[in-house]
């Protein structure tokens, strides 16, 4: 948990909402501002897949795909 100081410093940069009424910041609000919400959808099976293999983190897992894919494509860029 960051000290309440930090807290202060990212509130006054405004990259951090107030707190909520029980006085405590979500730990959503504390991720990376480099991540967006998206909502897609999935075939069933693919992500009875990905959930049958992680029970824990097969978001993350999802995740990595697309990125994996990226990054082999910039790969493959030539200067």
């Amino acid at each position: 948990m960051p000290s309440r100081g930090a807290i202060e410093v990212l509130r006054r940069r405004r990259r951090l909402p107030s707190p909520t009424d029980s006085g405590r910041v979500r730990l959503g609000d504390l991720l990376s501002e480099t991540k967006e919400r998206v909502s897609i959808r999935l075939d069933r099976d693919v992500l009875a897949w990905f959930r049958s293999r992680r029970k824990k983190g097969y978001q993350t897992a999802i995740k990595a795909v697309p990125r994996a894919f990226m990054e082999s494509q910039e790969r493959g860029k030539r200067p």
